[in-house]
């Protein structure tokens, strides 16, 4: 099996469809193989959100490291005695196969990330644009960014000649 089709049966592959681009970055579409409904983002900062709730939710890839922020953990504090075990979760149902997955178009460029790793704070995996059917490795989320970024530098160009 190629490298392709490999990523493409990834349970956690989605589809980036980006309708524009401005200062902060990315706007557009995000689809998964589990619903049939786009969930937009209006900068990067949005759709780096929706991706770590989507791969926290489906609990893959495992993040190697817990999330932290400046609220208090709610009921932790004062509290004796052991956690509560967690519960376990089902496995979420795919709705959209990955050839479907492969139709949705962005109005600028269209990129279908599969996302292996989290490690180190951060994220490892593979980007292809489907317009220019070019595929990359990212070894972290800005390498991630900085790749679709590029698409856009590159489209300008392209609309100049």
């Amino acid at each position: 099996m190629n490298s392709a089709k490999m990523m493409m049966s990834a349970p956690n592959v989605v589809s980036i469809c980006v309708d524009c681009f401005r200062d902060s970055g990315a706007e557009g579409r995000l689809y998964t193989k589990y619903g049939t409904e786009p969930r937009y983002f209006e900068n990067s900062m949005e759709l780096l959100g929706m991706l770590e709730r989507f791969y926290d939710w489906l609990g893959y890839p495992q993040a190697s490291t817990a999330g932290r922020t400046f609220e208090k953990a709610a009921g932790r504090i004062g509290q004796a005695g052991p956690a509560k075990p967690a519960k376990k979760k089902e496995k979420p149902e795919e709705v959209v196969d990955s050839e479907a997955l492969r139709t949705y178009r962005g109005r600028l460029a269209t990129f279908i990330v599969h996302v292996q790793y989290r490690q180190n704070a951060t994220w490892q995996g593979q980007i292809t644009w489907e317009e220019e059917e070019k595929t990359q490795e990212f070894r972290s989320v800005l390498e991630l960014f900085k790749l679709m970024d590029s698409a856009a530098d590159t489209r300008e160009e392209n609309e100049a000649l």
